[in-house]
């Protein structure tokens, strides 16, 4: 892991703090548009502990992201002290943790590092946790991390297939020559369920506007300035 040839006599900061706070007010934080509270807390004990202890809980929390459950137990044992009591370690555990997971699911492409550790100091996380967390999140143990997260991350069933065909009811028991056509669906999902409907031609043109108008309000929508990535 990229966190253990940290040095501790690097140095995080690009900019002034005032110039940094100025960046991230125009802008949300990647952990969200209010810090949880599993954040705060941590960041408030986090400055209590001592900062060899830091790395450790990192590491222990990139390791339980990628699967590794008994992580936690032995990054406790390590660092576990009168100073670190069992209900601090869980807090910034937890909120490591969290500010990882976060982190890892926005692209890497357009949520660059320097982004990462500005929202970090917003927070108000220490400058020598801040370097250990940006090793983890962009270091090499990173594409794991997305591939655990993904995995065991819940999902709506997928849309696998889709089969339709047009019916014409030629006649009825009321009306000798009908004519009238329908449009008959088969939609087959990723968990295996199958679902046969039907739909009248107007609800079909109805669904086909409808889609429309949402791929237009989406192209505004992507179109507008602000929510263009800038590098």
């Amino acid at each position: 892991l990229d966190i253990n040839q940290h040095k501790m006599t690097s140095k995080v900061g690009h900019g002034t703090p005032s110039t940094n706070r100025a960046a991230v007010a125009e802008r949300t934080l990647f952990a969200g548009y209010k810090v949880p509270d599993e954040i705060s807390k941590m960041a408030k004990l986090i400055k209590k502990i001592d900062h060899s202890s830091y790395r450790k809980i990192v590491i222990a929390a990139v390791k339980d992201i990628q699967g590794d459950s008994s992580s936690y137990h032995k990054a406790l044992k390590e660092v576990q002290s009168e100073e670190l009591p069992i209900d601090t370690f869980n807090i910034i555990f937890a909120g490591f943790k969290l500010l990882i997971t976060s982190s890892i699911g926005l692209p890497e492409s357009s949520f660059k590092s320097e982004v990462f550790e500005a929202d970090l100091q917003q927070m108000r996380i220490p400058d020598e946790a801040i370097s250990y967390l940006r090793d983890a999140v962009y270091g090499s143990r990173r594409k794991r991390m997305e591939s655990e997260i993904l995995n065991n991350t819940c999902r709506l069933p997928r849309c696998q297939s889709l089969r339709w065909r047009v019916d014409v009811t030629i006649s009825t028991s009321m009306i000798s020559r009908s004519l009238v056509p329908s449009l008959m669906f088969e939609l087959t999902l990723s968990n295996g369920k199958i679902f046969t409907f039907e739909v009248s031609v107007a609800k079909f043109h109805e669904l086909r506007y409808n889609i429309a108008k949402v791929l237009k309000e989406m192209n505004s929508v992507e179109n507008k300035s602000v929510l263009k990535i800038k590098d």
